[in-house]
């Protein structure tokens, strides 16, 4: 009866294979993540300046905005919807509320709240708000 003995060198090449297996696929996947979320922050964004086209950030066109945003809202909360999975954990809860907001504000700026501002003009314009409700949104997927 032979009995040969087996060296600790003749395990170390499968498990270095296996080792350099498995990190090679740990590195695809977060290169694959990493352009998943990219590419979900640029059909984000496309999707808001598609539908602002022409009228953001332009002040001498802030009537035109509101109507463009009331004619397209079904697109941005499908983008929303959308982008909405590639937002960290850690800001969805913040990325939600700001969406709100922002929906909550166009929805309430009327012309005649438009038009009081124009006579007035105290304070920041219905459409300086909208813009900076927009840039928040925005500012999440710009990070």
């Amino acid at each position: 009866m032979c009995v040969q003995a087996v060296s600790a060198a003749s395990y170390v090449t499968p498990l270095a294979t296996i080792l350099s297996a498995m990190l090679g696929g740990v590195l695809l996947w977060k290169v694959h993540r990493t352009n998943m979320v990219r590419a979900a922050k640029a059909d984000f964004i496309c999707a808001f300046y598609t539908v602002l086209e022409g009228v953001y950030p332009r002040q001498d066109l802030n009537r035109k905005i509101f109507e463009s945003l009331r004619n397209s809202q079904a697109g941005l909360n499908r983008a929303v919807a959308i982008f909405r999975f590639y937002v960290p954990k850690s800001k969805l809860k913040k990325f939600d509320q700001s969406w709100e907001t922002y929906n909550l504000y166009y929805r309430s700026c009327t012309k005649e709240n438009q038009t009081v501002h124009l006579f007035y003009g105290e304070g920041d314009g219905p459409y300086e708000k909208l813009c900076k409700r927009i840039d928040e949104v925005l500012s999440y997927a710009k990070t």
